[in-house]
């Protein structure tokens, strides 16, 4: 599926949700109202600049959009929670990355960057898994409770 029909897939499924007048999304979004009517109903390409444009209008997070449509390539995923709790935790972490006088950039460090990727991820997963496995065995102990 072309990319422009995921993400047309993805504001059809919000503005399902959250149903906003196509002509009050094209005035926010600056956009003939033609314009959105024929990318909403009939699908066909748009601008990049146009597209965020409608995102922005209708209440869609970029990143959410990014990960769910592009990265995972199903736009039903935008409402995920998993997409919601790592739309959240990116920004800041990129911003603390970027401030500290690391030196990723450097060619030579490469490795360097992979293995604190590799940290991060694992030490979410880690976090998830723990958390997991607490909610199992409260539940294991709410259900023995309950047979006895």
């Amino acid at each position: 599926m072309p990319l422009s029909d995921r993400y047309r897939e993805l504001y059809l499924n919000q503005m399902g949700q959250n149903p906003v007048s196509t002509r009050s999304i094209a005035i926010r979004a600056k956009l003939h109202q033609s314009t959105l009517s024929h990318f909403a109903f009939k699908g066909g390409k748009m601008r990049y600049d146009h597209l965020v444009a409608l995102l922005d209008a209708a209440g869609i997070d970029r990143l959410r959009s990014v990960l769910a449509v592009e990265v995972l390539q199903d736009p039903d995923s935008y409402d995920n929670p998993a997409i919601k709790m790592i739309a959240d935790i990116l920004p800041p972490l990129v911003e603390y990355l970027m401030s500290q006088d690391m030196n990723l950039a450097d060619p030579f460090r490469t490795h360097e960057t992979g293995m604190i990727s590799e940290h991060i991820a694992k030490y979410l997963i880690q976090i998830v898994e723990k958390r997991q496995a607490r909610q199992n065995a409260l539940f294991e102990q709410r259900y023995s409770l309950g047979r006895a």
